[in-house]
């Protein structure tokens, strides 16, 4: 197995075939490896409801340090004009 694979359950790991060299090559699943997991309308939905969340983030981040910084430019012109 190599670095970039993912492990594998014990049970799940009886359902691939190798090449014979080493352990590595087209490993192929099983038919009830291949029924487990997420379907990929679920996958698409995932990854669109992460990157939404992601820009909320840097959205608010944003605004919240410009906020912060014009509060502070605020703060220092009503000190200097007491």
């Amino acid at each position: 197995m190599s670095g970039l694979e993912p492990p594998v359950p014990g049970t799940a790991a009886a359902g691939f075939a190798t090449d014979g060299v080493n352990g590595t090559g087209g490993a192929k699943p099983s038919s009830r490896a291949s029924t487990v997991g997420p379907s990929k309308s679920w996958a698409k939905w995932r990854r669109a409801v992460g990157l939404l969340l992601l820009a909320l983030t840097v959205v608010l981040w944003t605004a919240s340090n410009f906020l912060a910084s014009v509060r502070r430019m605020v703060f220092k012109a009503r000190l200097s004009l007491s």
